[in-house]
């Protein structure tokens, strides 16, 4: 970072001691709440003693505050790896690669002449986090517990779209690593009895060949990262993980059947 990072003030030079470069808070897609519990770290390529190079920088299990914050301390590449987990299996993990504002940009409105602000909540992202076989759902919840299998094998990390019987959507759920779902039915439901649902499900390709390289020790190494722009917006699809990250197969549909008030077990769905 070239020359000093200093505000000119009517009182003379002041020193900046820090530059916000990203700071990330993980949400909870049902209550939209802060994601508490939740490990937020930056993936690097840097080797230690105690850890794989992609849990480098992670906080530990059982010390996840489900927030990260980084600074231009140092120089950062243009995107970085995000990498959000919750070994308590409460959430979904996910992998993004958020762009970020350079040191440059994020100094120019304090330049003489001043540039383009960066406002801190453009270097924001509070990406939504889909339940997981251990969330804690709410009395009178609506849902279904089931697995996607392609032959006798379970998929990891599909991604599934609910519709209801009219083709309206109603949400959004993530699998695991392990291939297990959990879809929570938001409210709009008919008040009693069973209703029918349609889930599309994005399975990722077992021969993408653009998968970043990952130790085999990684649990996350076949999730695949979702592309992340700047200043996305909280109702950006890439936030909410509203979409299939890049190198999934074109979807299969399938129709099930929910129950007002249950979270109910459903067999496993076979894809292709």
């Amino acid at each position: 970072m070239a020359g000093p990072d200093e505000i000119v003030t009517p009182g003379g030079r002041i020193a900046v001691l820090h530059r916000l470069a990203l700071a990330v808070e993980a949400v909870d897609a049902v209550n939209r709440r802060p994601a508490a519990g939740v490990r937020v770290g930056r993936e690097t390529g840097r080797r230690s003693v105690f850890a794989d190079p992609a849990l480098v920088g992670m906080p530990s299990a059982g010390n996840g505050r489900g927030r990260l914050v980084l600074r231009h301390d140092r120089p950062l590449p243009g995107a970085i790896r995000i990498r959000l987990d919750d070994p308590a299996r409460r959430w979904v993990p996910r992998r993004l690669d958020v762009s970020v504002w350079t040191y440059d940009e994020v100094r120019a409105a304090d330049a003489d002449p001043p540039g383009a602000k960066v406002p801190p909540e453009d270097r924001l992202i509070r990406p939504w986090l889909r339940p997981g076989v251990g969330y804690p759902c709410p009395p009178g919840a609506t849902g279904l517990r089931f697995g996607v299998r392609r032959g006798p094998e379970r998929v990891a990390w599909p991604r599934l779209e609910v519709f209801d019987a009219g083709g309206f959507p109603v949400g959004w759920a993530h699998g695991d690593g392990r291939g297990e779902v959990l879809v929570l039915i938001r409210p709009g439901a008919p008040a009693t009895g069973d209703f029918p649902i349609v889930v599309r499900v994005h399975a990722p390709d077992p021969d993408w060949r653009d998968r970043p390289p990952a130790p085999a020790k990684d649990p996350l190494r076949l999730l695949h990262p979702e592309p992340v722009a700047r200043a996305p917006g909280p109702a950006d699809p890439a936030v909410r993980g509203d979409l299939p990250p890049p190198g999934y197969l074109p979807p299969t549909d399938h129709l099930l059947t929910c129950t007002v008030g249950r979270v109910k077990a459903a067999i496993d769905l076979a894809i292709a």
